[in-house]
């Protein structure tokens, strides 16, 4: 499906073959254990390959489902683990999600012919559907639960994996017309960063980092702004984005940043300096060696402290 996410693929590849997705990928040699992992953005090379070669596409096909590839065309600086800017965090614990950075929309499980999750419904600065016009939801409205797609079959029958409810009859929050405008904005900067001008996106990026330091009104306000409930993100996104000082500050600092991805562009990188060049001749050389390791003192380890009875 278009704007799919690379689980989300495998998941609906492994119920329509009628076997879980668990034993999908050890079928096709990825193991039972890579559910565990974040895999639309931690999988290696190697299992990207794997996957492509099993569908009989070309491996950039297979990376372009993952977030990786999406943030890596905007320029984002990309790792497959840890803390990623502009991403937010599922908490991945024996395939069991401990936070709420999966978001999804009721009304596109509903309509859409075959279910699948979208590309960003994980972007950080996503918090309405542009498609329904609803803000997206991060949770089941029934039980509290966290979205978790990939286990069971959460997914194809779009229920919630710990009480069953049908997340497809869920009751969105309507949004205006104003707040509406201010995710096509945002959706703009990521095109205009995907097309070779991530300077608007690396600028909004520390505008909204630098508000929700130092805006004591946010009860999450001591954690990372990505890793914040979609419901203060959004108040947050929307103080920022429809504020005209990020705007103007934007505009005026817009040779700076040019003038600095110049600069680091442009800088060559320096031969490290060398404390020693070792001479030609072996015997200079050994010489050398053995003066050098006469004048150190390695410190002696803990087992020859230990007095013997």
């Amino acid at each position: 499906m278009p704007n799919e996410t690379l689980g989300s693929y495998l998941t609906r590849w492994a119920w329509a073959c009628g076997e879980e997705p668990a034993s999908l990928s050890h079928r096709l040699g990825l193991g039972y254990f890579v559910w565990r992992q974040d895999l639309d953005r931690s999988l290696s090379q190697t299992m990207l390959c794997t996957i492509a070669q099993a569908v009989g596409v070309e491996v950039s096909v297979i990376q372009d489902m993952t977030y990786c590839a999406w943030l890596a065309l905007a320029k984002v600086p990309v790792q497959r683990s840890g803390f990623q800017p502009w991403l937010t965090p599922v908490g991945l614990y024996h395939r069991r999600r401990l936070r709420f950075g999966q978001l999804f929309c009721p009304l596109c499980l509903k309509e859409d012919t075959h279910r699948h999750v979208h590309l960003e419904w994980r972007i950080a600065s996503s918090w309405i559907c542009t498609r329904h016009k609803v803000c997206l939801m991060d949770c089941c409205p029934n039980c509290g639960a966290c979205f978790a797609p990939y286990r069971n079959d959460s997914l194809m029958l779009g229920r919630c994996e710990r009480c069953a409810f049908p997340l497809y009859t869920a009751h969105p929050s309507s949004c205006s017309t104003h707040q509406v405008e201010l995710q096509e904005y945002v959706n703009a900067i990521w095109h205009q960063a995907a097309e070779g001008n991530p300077l608007p996106l690396a600028w909004t990026y520390s505008e909204i980092k630098r508000v929700a330091k130092s805006s004591p009104e946010f009860i999450y306000a001591g954690e990372p702004w990505s890793f914040w409930r979609v419901l203060q993100r959004g108040q947050l996104l929307e103080i920022v984005l429809a504020s005209e000082v990020l705007r103007k500050n934007f505009a005026a600092c817009q040779s700076n940043f040019q003038r600095l991805y110049t600069r680091e562009s442009a800088r060559t990188r320096v031969r490290p300096r060398t404390c020693w060049v070792p001479p030609e001749d072996p015997q200079e050389r050994a010489k050398k060696i053995m003066q050098i390791a006469l004048r150190l003192h390695p410190k002696r380890s803990m087992a020859s402290r230990v007095r013997k009875k």
